[in-house]
Protein backbone atom coordinates (compact mmCIF):
# COMPACT_ATOMS: atom_id res chain seq x y z
CA UNK A 1 0.00 0.00 0.00
CA UNK A 2 1.18 3.41 -0.87
CA UNK A 3 1.37 6.03 1.87
CA UNK A 4 -0.43 9.01 -0.28
CA UNK A 5 -4.23 9.85 -0.81
CA UNK A 6 -6.07 10.26 -4.05
CA UNK A 7 -9.77 10.93 -5.50
CA UNK A 8 -11.21 10.51 -9.08
CA UNK A 9 -13.62 13.28 -8.16
CA UNK A 10 -11.04 16.22 -7.67
CA UNK A 11 -8.02 16.80 -5.73
CA UNK A 12 -7.90 16.06 -2.40
CA UNK A 13 -7.51 19.48 -0.92
CA UNK A 14 -5.20 20.22 1.04
CA UNK A 15 -7.01 21.17 4.17
CA UNK A 16 -8.21 17.19 4.40
CA UNK A 17 -7.27 16.21 7.87
CA UNK A 18 -6.40 11.83 6.05
CA UNK A 19 -3.86 13.54 3.56
CA UNK A 20 -2.47 16.13 5.83
CA UNK A 21 -1.92 13.18 8.53
CA UNK A 22 -0.61 10.60 6.05
CA UNK A 23 1.79 13.65 4.92
CA UNK A 24 2.92 14.19 8.64
CA UNK A 25 3.41 10.44 8.89
CA UNK A 26 5.71 10.11 5.87
CA UNK A 27 7.28 13.25 6.62
CA UNK A 28 8.10 11.87 10.42
CA UNK A 29 9.35 8.47 9.14
CA UNK A 30 11.68 9.95 7.00
CA UNK A 31 13.35 12.99 8.48
CA UNK A 32 12.85 11.43 12.28
CA UNK A 33 13.46 7.69 11.79
CA UNK A 34 15.42 6.97 8.13
CA UNK A 35 12.27 5.10 6.70
CA UNK A 36 10.84 5.62 3.12
CA UNK A 37 7.42 4.43 3.42
CA UNK A 38 6.94 4.76 -0.40
CA UNK A 39 9.23 1.95 -1.34
CA UNK A 40 7.15 0.09 -3.58
CA UNK A 41 7.83 1.82 -6.59
CA UNK A 42 11.18 1.09 -6.02
CA UNK A 43 10.58 -2.93 -5.68
CA UNK A 44 10.70 -3.61 -9.53
CA UNK A 45 13.89 -2.04 -10.27
CA UNK A 46 15.55 -3.92 -6.57
CA UNK A 47 13.88 -7.27 -8.13
CA UNK A 48 15.62 -6.67 -11.47
CA UNK A 49 18.72 -6.06 -9.61
CA UNK A 50 19.86 -9.03 -7.76
CA UNK A 51 18.59 -11.04 -11.05
CA UNK A 52 14.81 -11.74 -10.91
CA UNK A 53 12.92 -11.61 -14.83
CA UNK A 54 9.52 -11.31 -15.63
CA UNK A 55 8.99 -8.64 -13.29
CA UNK A 56 5.85 -6.52 -13.36
CA UNK A 57 3.94 -4.06 -10.77
CA UNK A 58 0.22 -3.82 -10.79
CA UNK A 59 -1.62 -0.78 -8.86
CA UNK A 60 -4.72 -1.58 -7.62
CA UNK A 61 -6.75 1.36 -6.17
CA UNK A 62 -7.91 0.98 -2.89
CA UNK A 63 -11.38 2.60 -1.85
CA UNK A 64 -10.80 4.40 1.36
CA UNK A 65 -14.75 4.01 2.54
CA UNK A 66 -17.66 1.86 1.27
CA UNK A 67 -18.48 4.33 -1.52
CA UNK A 68 -17.76 1.88 -4.85
CA UNK A 69 -20.38 0.87 -6.52
CA UNK A 70 -19.43 -3.10 -6.97
CA UNK A 71 -19.65 -5.27 -3.93
CA UNK A 72 -16.41 -5.89 -3.54
CA UNK A 73 -15.33 -2.80 -3.75
CA UNK A 74 -17.31 -1.42 -1.60
CA UNK A 75 -16.93 -4.49 1.03
CA UNK A 76 -12.89 -3.44 0.75
CA UNK A 77 -13.49 0.45 1.20
CA UNK A 78 -15.57 -0.43 4.16
CA UNK A 79 -12.62 -2.53 5.57
CA UNK A 80 -9.91 -0.08 5.21
CA UNK A 81 -11.64 2.99 6.10
CA UNK A 82 -12.46 0.69 9.72
CA UNK A 83 -9.02 -0.41 9.75
CA UNK A 84 -7.23 3.00 9.61
CA UNK A 85 -9.89 4.80 11.76
CA UNK A 86 -9.07 2.20 14.60
CA UNK A 87 -5.26 1.96 14.14
CA UNK A 88 -5.12 5.95 13.19
CA UNK A 89 -3.86 7.06 17.06
CA UNK A 90 -1.79 4.10 17.99
CA UNK A 91 -0.03 4.35 14.84
CA UNK A 92 0.83 7.99 14.75
CA UNK A 93 1.52 8.87 17.97
CA UNK A 94 5.34 8.40 18.01
CA UNK A 95 6.06 9.36 15.04
CA UNK A 96 3.90 12.93 15.39
CA UNK A 97 5.67 13.44 18.88
CA UNK A 98 8.82 12.74 16.89
CA UNK A 99 7.91 16.38 14.97
CA UNK A 100 7.62 18.31 18.40
CA UNK A 101 3.46 17.96 18.05
CA UNK A 102 2.10 18.63 21.40
CA UNK A 103 -0.88 16.43 22.64
CA UNK A 104 -3.60 18.51 21.75
CA UNK A 105 -2.25 19.21 18.18
CA UNK A 106 -1.96 15.57 17.94
CA UNK A 107 -5.20 15.26 19.12
CA UNK A 108 -6.78 17.85 16.48
CA UNK A 109 -4.84 15.59 13.78
CA UNK A 110 -6.22 12.41 14.63
CA UNK A 111 -10.26 14.11 15.02
CA UNK A 112 -9.46 15.62 11.63
CA UNK A 113 -8.15 12.41 10.00
CA UNK A 114 -11.23 10.63 11.72
CA UNK A 115 -13.43 13.07 10.31
CA UNK A 116 -12.51 12.93 7.14
CA UNK A 117 -11.73 9.13 6.60
CA UNK A 118 -15.49 8.89 7.58
CA UNK A 119 -16.41 11.22 5.06
CA UNK A 120 -17.75 9.11 1.77
CA UNK A 121 -18.54 12.82 -0.22
CA UNK A 122 -15.07 12.44 -1.56
CA UNK A 123 -14.27 9.13 -3.47
CA UNK A 124 -10.65 9.29 -2.18
CA UNK A 125 -8.42 5.74 -2.42
CA UNK A 126 -4.89 4.89 -1.63
CA UNK A 127 -2.83 3.24 -4.35
CA UNK A 128 -2.20 -0.68 -3.78
CA UNK A 129 0.76 -2.34 -5.46
CA UNK A 130 1.80 -6.00 -6.09
CA UNK A 131 5.05 -6.34 -7.61
CA UNK A 132 5.53 -10.16 -9.42
CA UNK A 133 8.47 -11.14 -10.15
CA UNK A 134 10.22 -14.67 -11.05
CA UNK A 135 13.67 -16.52 -10.22
CA UNK A 136 15.85 -16.35 -12.74
CA UNK A 137 16.35 -20.11 -14.58
CA UNK A 138 19.31 -22.33 -13.67
CA UNK A 139 22.41 -21.56 -15.57
CA UNK A 140 23.42 -25.11 -17.38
Amino acid sequence: MQTKVFSDDAPVPPDNGFAYAVHLFNKSQREKFGFDLDTAWNIPQALREVGFVNVRQVMYKAPVGPWPDHPSGKWLGYLLQSALRQIVEPLSLRPLQALDLSQSDISAIVHDFDRDVADTSLHMWMPMTITIGQKPPEAS
